[in-house]
């Protein structure tokens, strides 16, 4: 996407590589020159200025399945899933980032039906801490939380009475936002399970971002709701109060096409679960 959002320097040096450095970049997580600055036009002007360079504001949608995040491998109800690549090697040149969005035939529901992009805000990078009371949800995800395939609204009981804020006390990781390039979910994705603003919870305890099972929720800075973007290349502000089924039940499996128990919501991040 670099060279349709002006950064068509970066992709070139991206592309070229360097003396140490394949064409394409090193290995999603690595440090290197010429990706430690994310382009400005990834962060979101609600979200505040940072003194951090690698943050961004905007999550790639991998669907309504909550299992499975860190090895997708190519399958995902969502527009973008995930491409493993082994230890620390480069991925293809052709392909540098560890999560691609699917082709339009691939979205079976239709790309006007289909999101692509929503907001979360960025972390710290830190790894997991205690919250202190004043952290948004969106800044933070609940650690240590379980059964949340088999029922997602367990990680809105786990924060009962935060009104949009972590308790203090709570058990939290931050790594969302913080590396632009990482293509993990746990740095740069999102599901359409729970409504938006609504906290983001682990079932592990891994302060890395690799999790395997975890509920990511869209959120922003914007009174009410989250801004969306879909496969036509439409734009649109989803409000907290769209419709997400019940979110109680399990979540389908990551290669699933059954209808999506997330009600609008669920069925707008599935790309082909027929509705």
């Amino acid at each position: 996407m670099l060279p349709y959002i002006e950064e068509n320097a970066m992709w070139d040096q991206i592309m070229a590589g360097a003396s140490n450095v394949r064409p394409g970049g090193p290995y999603a997580w690595a440090s290197w020159n010429v990706w430690n600055t994310a382009p400005k036009s990834l962060k979101c002007p609600s979200d505040p200025p940072s003194t951090r360079v690698q943050t961004h504001s905007y999550a790639t949608c991998v669907g309504d399945h909550a299992s499975g995040l860190n090895n997708l491998d190519g399958t995902g109800r969502g527009a973008f899933i995930g491409a493993k690549y082994s230890g620390n090697a480069a991925p293809p040149a052709e392909r540098p980032q560890t999560v691609f969005g699917k082709t339009i035939s691939a979205m079976m529901d239709g790309t006007s039906k289909t999101v692509l992009i929503s907001e979360r805000m960025s972390g710290t990078n830190g790894a997991v801490s205690t919250a202190g009371g004043s952290e948004l949800y969106g800044q933070a995800e609940v650690m240590n939380i379980g059964g949340l395939r088999n029922n997602p609204s367990q990680c809105i009981a786990a924060v009962a009475g935060g009104n949009g804020r972590y308790p203090a006390g709570t058990s939290i990781k931050r790594r969302w936002g913080a590396q632009w390039t990482d293509g993990q979910v746990g740095r740069v994705g999102f599901q359409t399970i729970l409504p938006p603003n609504s906290p983001s919870c682990n079932q592990g305890n891994n302060a890395n971002a690799d999790s395997s099972t975890a509920v990511y929720s869209a959120a922003s800075r914007h009174p009410g709701g989250v801004v969306t973007g879909y496969a036509d290349g439409s734009v649109s502000f989803t409000n907290d109060n769209i419709d997400c089924g019940d979110t109680s039940a399990q979540a389908p499996g990551r290669t699933a096409t059954s209808r999506s128990p997330y009600g609008v919501w669920g069925s707008l991040g599935a790309t082909s679960d027929g509705a």
